[in-house]
């Protein structure tokens, strides 16, 4: 069940490679999902069934710092969207029958998993703790959460109240799942029930092969730019990297998550820079040099796995800033203000990182990465549990 208000990759990749090793297993899996991403599951199978959309209030309804604001933006504390999400997944355990529900971000589950005594196992990050500060929030930090409606709904179900979504999200889950390692986001130990397994990759997005045009992409040690949704917009960075490009004669691939840019379809090449829809991330991230990236957790994990040097540019998204700063006592990773995406700055950022090469201690964290278990620990716990 990845979170039905929205429609980012993060969470859909986190329940896909857990769906596919769980399928991979001889188990059957069926999805909970907005409609809108219904096609990405289809590989994995035909049992799909459209969630709720939640009505969506737009940014200007909360400042966007941590999951409370999250939810208020994308309206899922809605009480009337609750009622309907929690009622239609009732009805959806009654005729399927699961012995677990695996989510990232469906707080609804919490409500409907305890009514129908089903295991829930969760995805945690540490943005989603009700202790979870940052330094982006300074004064303008939002005091309210939104356990209110959640509490209705409970109330209405003959189930106790929440004190925060950190206990609604994470205090019933059968297993709390950390797809990062201890010494990244220490925080998380606080949970009940947790593993830590490192990244939750799903191969359908992370790996694949390159388009033709990308078969001189080591030759040329291109730089790989994937910046999300974030506070740079394409039409202000992609200027900013083709000057950068011509100024320090670099090569850079784009993968913009959207389909055309200034009106005119993807792919595009601009001089030495080369313009994509989306790319396989991991693959993408292997074939070149260094990548520039807002902070995303499933972007940074790949750099570490393939050993990449990174240059962070978080904006104020404090959940991006927070995964940067976690691994900033590396080297290879340096977090940057937006203010520092100018070309001429980019290009002495871009010589500097990619000439200090890499360090041991960062080539020990790929590692440890490596073991920590993947989908298949996920589903090695989810299997004793039963």
């Amino acid at each position: 069940m990845p979170q039905a208000g929205s429609l980012g990759l993060g969470g859909l990749t986190r329940c896909k490679a857990v769906a596919r090793e769980a399928a991979l297993r001889g188990h059957e899996v069926s999805f909970f999902c907005h409609p809108g991403v219904a096609d990405r599951f289809r590989e994995l199978s035909n049992s799909i069934h459209s969630a709720p959309v939640p009505p969506i209030r737009g940014y200007g309804a909360a400042p966007n710092f941590r999951v409370s604001d999250s939810i208020i933006i994308r309206g899922m504390d809605d009480v009337n969207y609750l009622r309907a999400t929690v009622s239609t997944e009732l009805a959806l355990y009654r005729a399927l029958k699961p012995d677990v529900i695996f989510t990232e971000n469906q707080f609804s589950s919490a409500i409907s998993s305890s009514i129908a005594s089903i295991p829930l196992v969760t995805t945690a990050a540490s943005v989603n703790l009700a202790s979870f500060s940052s330094p982006l929030y300074a004064d303008r930090e939002s005091v309210p959460g939104v356990e209110h409606n959640f509490n209705i709904v409970r109330r209405e179900n003959g189930l106790p109240d929440i004190l925060s979504i950190t206990d609604l999200y994470h205090g019933g889950s059968a297993i709390n799942v950390a797809p990062t390692l201890r010494e990244i986001e220490p925080q998380l130990a606080q949970l009940p029930n947790l593993i830590y397994v490192g990244p939750l990759l799903d191969s359908s997005i992370e790996i694949g092969p390159l388009p033709d045009v990308l078969k001189d992409i080591q030759t040329l040690k291109a730089i790989y730019v994937y910046m999300s949704v974030g506070t740079l917009t394409p039409e202000e960075y992609v200027p900013i990297i083709c000057v950068a490009s011509d100024i320090g004669n670099l090569s850079f691939v784009v993968a913009l998550r959207q389909d055309n840019y200034r009106g005119s379809p993807l792919p595009q090449t601009i001089g030495r820079v080369r313009l994509f829809q989306t790319l396989p991330g991991l693959t993408t991230i292997k074939k070149c040099a260094l990548v520039i990236t807002r902070g995303g957790q499933n972007t940074l994990m790949g750099c570490i796995l393939s050993q990449r040097p990174v240059l962070g540019f978080p904006g104020t998204s404090a959940e991006a800033d927070f995964n940067l700063r976690s691994v900033e006592n590396f080297c290879e990773i340096v977090r940057h203000p937006t203010s520092d995406f100018l070309s001429h700055h980019l290009v002495t950022l871009v010589t500097q990182t990619m000439a200090a090469g890499i360090g041991p201690a960062y080539a020990d964290l790929g590692g440890r990465l490596r073991s920590g278990g993947g989908a298949a620990a996920v589903l090695t716990a989810i299997e004793k549990r039963l």
